[in-house]
Formats: structure tokens, sequence, C-alpha cells
């Protein structure tokens, strides 16, 4: 079946917000034909508003909101327990769950590989558009001869494909062209500049490791997802909070120098300030004025926060870290927490 052409509609499910105008599962039908959005209007909604719109636009399908408290028979039925969630639906009736970054880029990105072959098959005429088409890209370079290599690389890509974006280049021209041995996989990751390989084995426990390490984001989001794998790294996190996709995209700019620099022992993530910040914000040292950072060390649950009367910039945080890998900074012991509910006005 060609899934270019198949009938697609993304819901976005929530609980009784009033800043969507939500649709009724008999109207499901109706607006999937007048491809409608439904757009929200209060503060914590219209952080979303703006990626909404892009990637609606960008997909060219409809993206609607169901009321879980209205349409509970509905939600149940797709297994919707926690809010927002997102779900793409196909004309048969089927749902697959989304789970990635709330934003126009990844949203468009997941529909795009639904919609693609689960390998795509590359030549030089186009594999370099391929390289970048995607936050994390692997291509396989298999040998002339048939190997263990391209039937695991199947099964891995198989299992992934509506994370990221899989290749196959039979070529061995362009193995030589890509400085690797026929028979190894690399990750392109245009966006962090980054390239990763895995050579010497077609082993798929190998395959497999290989697709988790090396997909990881030099700065990632914070989702529901990812916070319990992010705490159980091993490695102190700086938490980078900000209202929007922009300000949040600008800072994974800005400080993927810094990131770097400290990859080894520390994990940079931007988090959305409007959706975690009112129960991250005094736990972590944080008034709730943002943008804010903050460094968090899970090991020992010492938490140091980033002067925010300062503006947030990679030289400041330089310092901080600094100032705390060489025992001049001591862990925050105040309750800022205290003083957000006193700030907050309907406390």
């Amino acid at each position: 079946m060609n899934l270019a052409r198949r009938s697609l509609w993304l819901f976005f499910f929530v609980q009784a917000a009033n800043c969507w105008r939500h649709v009724s599962r008999s109207d499901i039908e109706d607006l999937a034909k007048s491809h409608q959005s439904r757009l929200p209007s209060n503060d914590a909604c219209n952080s979303l508003e703006p990626e909404w719109t892009t990637a609606a636009e960008s997909i060219d399908m409809p993206l609607l909101s169901i009321d879980c408290s209205v349409e509970r028979a509905f939600c149940k039925e797709h297994d919707v327990l926690s809010y927002p969630a997102i779900r793409l639906f196909s004309h048969d009736g089927n749902s697959i769950r989304y789970r990635g970054s709330r934003n126009a880029h990844s949203i468009s990105s997941f529909i795009r590989r639904f919609r693609v072959p689960i390998i795509s098959p590359l030549d030089v005429s186009n594999i370099t558009s391929f390289k970048a088409v995607d936050e994390a890209v692997f291509i396989a370079y298999p040998s002339s001869d048939p190997t263990a290599l391209v039937s695991n690389f199947e099964t891995v890509a198989a299992q992934n494909h509506l994370r990221f974006s899989f290749g196959i280049a039979n070529d061995p021209r362009i193995a030589e062209s890509e400085g690797v041995a026929a028979n190894s996989i690399i990750c392109y990751k245009w966006n962090d500049g980054q390239r990763k390989v895995l050579s010497d084995t077609s082993n798929i426990n190998d395959i497999e490791k290989f697709i988790v390490t090396a997909s990881e984001p030099l700065i990632g989001d914070l989702t529901r997802k990812n916070e319990i794998k992010l705490l159980k790294s091993g490695k102190s996190l700086v938490y980078i909070f900000a209202e929007t996709e922009k300000e949040r995209s600008e800072f994974r700019a800005t400080f993927k120098q810094l990131a770097k620099k400290y990859e080894e022992y520390l994990i940079f993530v931007t988090v959305d300030a409007i959706e975690y910040g009112s129960d991250m914000a005094g736990g972590l040292g944080l008034k709730k004025s943002f943008p804010a950072l903050t460094v968090y060390n899970p090991g020992f649950g010492q938490v140091f926060p980033y002067d925010q009367s300062l503006e947030v910039e990679p030289a400041g945080a330089d310092v901080l870290i600094m100032e705390i890998v060489q025992g001049k900074r001591k862990p925050y012991t105040g309750n800022a927490a205290e003083e957000n509910m006193r700030n907050h006005d309907e406390l």
C-alpha cells in the first residue's frame, strides 16, 4: 500500500481544557474532510499554537483536538491515559502513539517517516539530501556480497522507523567517498554537526545499541518519556528553561559548543517552562521567571541555579560549571518553592 496516499489525521487529546475548541467523535469525519485545525487560546496552549499551525501547513493534513472529559469511551479505546496525548489516525481507524517533542519539526518529521519506505534506497543522486532529512539519519553501507548486516539493519529499522530515518547505499564507491569500510553504518546528525560510525560488526545487538547511543541529541528536549532515563544517566543535568519553542531552539544552537565541551560529564537539555516550570522550578532553586538555567546532580541531589538576574548565555553557564567543578559554588539550600507559592496568583 502506498502510505503517501492514505488519509491521515493527527489528534491532540486533552482533558477538560478550555483552550481547545474540541471536536466530538461524530465531528471527526466532517472536520477531517475540511482540514480544519482547532487552536488554543490560553497561555498554556498558546505555546503550542504556532508549532501546531506550522506542522499543519507543512504536512497538509488536519490537526484536531478531542476533549477526553467528554469523549471518554473514544479516548479509552485509544489508550489515552495521560494528557495531552497525540495520536496519528489512518483511514482504517488504526492509531499510532506519538512520543516526540511538541514542536512543528518533530511532528512533521513523524508524519514524513510514516509516509516513506522504512529503508530508502540511496545513490549518488539523493544521498546528500537524505543525510539532512531528519535529526538522526542512519545509512548502511553493505559490501557487494549479501551479509547479515543488511537483514539485521532491516530488522532494527522496522522497529525504529517512526523515530529515525533509515537508508541503504549499496554502491561501494559511496562508502569509499564517506571514508568508511564496507559493512558499516553511519549515523548523521546535521543539527549537531556530528556523525558516528559503527563498523566491524553486523551483530543485531550491536546495531540496536548503536541506534540508541548514536541518536542521542547533543542538546535534547525534556519529555515525560525521557525524564527518568536522564535522571539515571549517571551524569549531571543542565536544564535550560524557556517558554517557547523558538527560544528553546535558539538555546540549543547557542549552547552547542558548550555542550560538546562537557559532553563526557554533563547532559544539556531544554525544558518547556510552560509545561514543566510550575512543577520543577522550585525544587531546582529557580523562581518562576524564564528563561532560566540550573545544574542538577541527581546522584547527590544537589542543585546549582544560575543567577536569574543575568542573561542565560553560554559564557555565564561555563563560569557556573567551572565554579561547581572547583568547589567554589555551593549547592542551593534555600526554598524557592515557597517563594513561588507566595507569588502564585491563585494561592
